[in-house]
């Protein structure tokens, strides 16, 4: 079976194939290992960048992340923190959105720039407010590494 999606921002279609892989553009994406549907948009994971965000308790309620942060037990001597740094939030990155007209990948998307703070959060679901909070209470101990 194939599927047609139609693109709300741009009234623009994409082919949904029945091996679960998506045509723009004559181009085809394969799912979980290349890209994700949000919001009617395809955007392409980036799987050489990753990130870790440490955070503390009242971070975690503060900002309402018990469904994205993970409670770490364990002390982690590959990075120097407190250890009220006890929950983490491990973030992955996407390279951009499929730009529906051209089949081109474009880093400037809907909701930012791919690499930027506001993008990421969005792609990771935690607020952008997040990192701006005072530096005891969150710690960014990787980005784009990869």
């Amino acid at each position: 079976m194939v599927s047609t999606f139609t693109n709300n921002l741009m009234g623009l279609s994409y082919r949904q194939n029945s091996d679960g892989s998506v045509t723009i553009c004559g181009k085809t994406y394969y799912p979980s290992t290349e890209y994700r549907i949000i919001d009617g948009e395809v955007y392409v994971e980036d799987e050489n960048h990753f990130g870790t965000i440490w955070i503390t308790e009242e971070m975690v309620t503060k900002y309402g992340l018990q469904e994205v942060a993970i409670r770490e037990e364990e002390e982690t001597e590959w990075v120097d923190k407190s250890p009220e740094l006890c929950y983490e939030i491990i973030i992955d990155h996407a390279c951009g959105f499929i730009d529906p007209t051209t089949g081109e990948l474009e880093q400037s998307t809907p909701h930012g720039d791919a690499y930027s703070e506001e993008f990421v959060a969005w792609w990771n679901d935690f607020p952008v407010n997040l990192l701006s909070e005072d530096p005891d209470k969150v710690l960014v101990s990787g980005w784009s590494d990869g």
